[in-house]
């Protein structure tokens, strides 16, 4: 009688709770009402929604032109989704959100968020609320972040204006607010997990839908865990064994954990048979060693495991058993890569740069195809072409000499050894041009360590409008920004660099700090006409600065200046005569072959 006239009471206490409205009402305005201020209204009613109903759910007012301070419910959820009138929701943002009556035990959700438009971005929004009577049953909260208010026993807060704001989740594509109002039996804590109890035991099963409630208003047979092992079968200690058995100790139960099946262990200790798909014994190799790895490879030796012999160690190249021969990088079986060095090495390291840095020599190479040919092992590093000073892996190095000459070999696993290739360790040194409004040819004999265009013409950037080299381009935009192929400056080109001085009559000195390019840089020269750099001694005869090469060119041109190599006069004719360094030419010769400036 007593849980009968219980149930009375509370469909008494519901039937009286649901046949009313209840709403309340939040103001925001800023602490030194500056702005216009804003307002929302929730309301609990018999016939309303929860979900999207126009007309039930108003869309938020727009906001003033001047100071303001927006607030509004907000149901991203709500977009694209239609309510029983066939109405679609445009717009996430309401300022009057109502929702039906539901049971304490339920916990209502609204999502506020907001935006202040103030002439101060520290001062302080104000929120405070008004509401009609609504059961005690109903606990009703407001929460900032995760700290909770009591929204019963106080009537305004003071929040900051970034607290107002809505967070965007790129991860989810979704919208997390910031502030939330709560009303149910448990807003001050939040719901509880419960799960069906099937067998009355106490242990939830595991396969039901879990639901939430509030704590002490959950339906009778719900518990807040699902830790029954079989919710089907009644066992109080909730200790159900593989055999069916309450409290059971798994008595019919195979090496497998199958009930009654006829798996056993076998002489390694496998469980076999049954239904594991293991055959018995199957664990032992060629030396009868349980779960050794020992086989007969294909010289019919047990190897391996415990046999202390390696498969096929007696095979060689030649797949002779107890043979000596093997494969070198060339493919070729036993010529230590006698047949391919070249091929490995190429020319050897190229691009050889010492650098003198805080009194220590940073060097640097280039080794074409390394590391993608494992035949190269690795550097070695000389100093004055006779002492080995270090042995490394890496493409450059530090070491402790402050000066001196440095060449780099490359070395395969058979101790063959590329040709040496040197350079001498330089400081950093000062390069000038007068550069004149328009274009100017030119190229570096000195450059940074950074050759990014950015950096190379820092000193130019309220001047410069482009450069060009042999088959690329690139020109400033007005915002600094450098577009086309040509991003980075290189040692052995010439570049056509184009300056707007504002008068045609102007020039401008043009200085870069970095390190001398080695004179012995080598240029890869194609058949026709080639833009380059010029590296050899300054102001020096052009059929000096060709030496054996001079054959091989047909013409030469600068900026301003051309010379021809006469057949006829067996010497250059025109009005170049003498290259200066800094400056870039245009070559013309008649085949490709590799090419260095000077002796």
């Amino acid at each position: 009688m007593k849980v009968y006239t219980n149930i009375l009471i509370l469909y008494f206490i519901m039937s009286s709770v649901q046949s009313q409205n209840w709403s309340m009402t939040i103001v925001a305005e800023d602490e030194q009402q500056i702005g216009s201020s804003d307002y929302i209204i929730l309301e609990m009613c018999n016939q309303c929604n929860d979900g999207f109903h126009f007309g039930e759910d108003e869309y938020d007012l727009p906001t003033p032109p001047d100071y303001y301070t927006d607030i509004a419910f907000t149901n991203f959820e709500w977009i694209g989704t239609f309510d029983n009138n066939g109405n679609e929701c445009v717009n996430p943002e309401f300022y009057i959100d109502k929702k039906s009556f539901h049971d304490p035990g339920d916990l209502l959700v609204w999502n506020v968020g907001g935006f202040s438009n103030l002439n101060n971005d520290s001062t302080d929004i104000e929120l405070s609320w008004t509401s009609e009577e609504l059961s005690d049953q109903y606990e009703i909260f407001i929460y900032i972040g995760d700290t909770g208010y009591d929204m019963r026993s106080q009537s305004n807060l003071m929040i900051s204006q970034d607290e107002l704001s809505v967070l965007y989740i790129p991860e989810t594509n979704s919208f997390t607010p910031n502030i939330q109002i709560l009303v149910g039996g448990c807003a001050s804590e939040g719901t509880t997990t419960y799960y069906y109890d099937n067998d009355n035991d106490g242990y939830g099963g595991t396969l039901e839908n879990p639901q939430e409630f509030c704590a002490g208003f959950e339906p009778v047979g719900w518990v807040n865990n699902n830790e029954d092992v079989n919710d089907n079968f009644y066992c109080e200690e909730n200790i159900i064994d593989l055999c069916n058995v309450c409290n059971g100790s798994d008595e019919c139960l195979d090496c497998n954990s199958i009930p009654w099946g006829d798996a056993e262990v076998d002489d390694c200790g496998e469980c076999s048979g049954g239904t594991t798909n293991h055959v018995a014994n199957s664990d032992m190799d060629c030396t009868e060693t349980c779960y050794g790895n020992a086989e007969i490879d294909d010289c019919g030796e047990c190897s391996g495991g415990t046999a202390n012999h390696i498969a096929n160690s007696d095979m060689d190249c030649t797949e002779t058993c107890y043979g000596n021969a093997e494969i070198d990088d060339c493919g070729i079986c036993d010529d230590f890569n006698q047949s391919c060095l070249d091929e490995i090495f190429l020319d050897g390291p190229e691009n050889i740069n010492a650098y003198i840095n805080n009194n220590l020599i940073e060097l640097q190479w280039d080794q074409i195809n390394y590391p993608e040919n494992e035949a190269i092992l690795g550097f070695n590093i000389y100093r004055n072409e006779e002492y080995l000073i270090s042995t490394t892996q890496e493409e450059y190095i530090f070491n402790e000499f402050d000066g001196g000459e440095f060449c780099v070999s490359a070395f395969d696993q058979y101790n063959n050894e590329s040709n040496l290739n040197c350079s001498i360790a330089t400081d950093l040194q000062d390069f000038c041009w007068i550069l004149d409004h328009g274009l100017n040819l030119i190229s570096y004999p000195t450059l940074p360590l950074d050759v990014s265009l950015n950096n190379i013409f820092s000193s130019l950037s309220e001047s410069i409008v482009g450069i060009i080299s042999e088959g690329d381009a690139a020109s400033l935009l007005p915002n600094g920004i450098w577009v086309g192929s040509l991003t980075a400056i290189e040692n052995h080109r010439g570049y056509w660099v184009k300056l707007d001085l504002g008068d045609p009559f102007a020039s401008q000195e043009y200085c870069v700090t970095g390190y001398p390019v080695p004179s012995n840089l080598e240029y890869n020269l194609s058949e026709g006409a080639n833009l380059i750099s010029y590296l050899g001694e300054h102001d020096e005869l052009i059929i000096n600065a060709l030496n054996e090469y001079n054959d091989n060119f047909i013409a030469i041109i600068g900026a301003a200046s051309a010379a021809y190599n006469s057949p006829l006069e067996s010497n250059w004719v025109g009005s170049l005569t003498h290259l200066k360094k800094g400056e870039g030419y245009w070559v013309i010769v008649n085949d490709n072959f590799n090419f260095y400036w000077g002796p």
